[in-house]
């Protein structure tokens, strides 16, 4: 093969794994679970339905709302726990900052959420989204 094809195919082939790397880290979001929520709770916990694994969480709400989060534990699949404050209003159709987990990618067997009492008319939803 004549240098110039070879030079031409493994420049080709650096490209494509440098794609393939960059599509690899940006992940997709996956829906982990939703609830309605009542004002006269103060917490909900939302049992994921996927069980993949999960490096980073957002918080979405749906409805006419807007719910001030304070804290939420992430309940891992191997028993450990992690309690990440929040302290965030999150209004209704929107989404909260992205969440980072500490470590590696991890099952999320469940998520618990606290936040203000309120008196909403209609109860918003809460979905929790994983980015794989």
């Amino acid at each position: 093969m004549p240098r110039s094809v070879t030079h031409r195919v493994l420049t080709l082939l650096l490209v494509i794994g440098i794609v393939t790397s960059v599509l690899a880290q940006t992940g997709q979001w996956v829906d982990l679970g939703s609830t309605r929520v009542y004002g006269k709770n103060d917490h909900d916990t939302i049992q994921v339905r996927n069980q993949g694994t999960f490096r980073t969480i957002q918080i979405r709400v749906r409805g006419n709302a807007g719910v001030h989060f304070s804290l939420i534990v992430v309940c891992y699949g191997n028993g450990q726990r992690e309690q990440i404050k929040v302290r965030d209003v999150v209004q209704g159709g929107s989404s909260s900052c992205v969440i980072d987990l500490p470590g590696a990618r991890r099952v999320i067997d469940k998520i618990d959420f606290l936040y203000d009492k309120a008196n909403w008319g209609i109860p918003p939803t809460v979905t929790i989204a994983g980015l794989r």
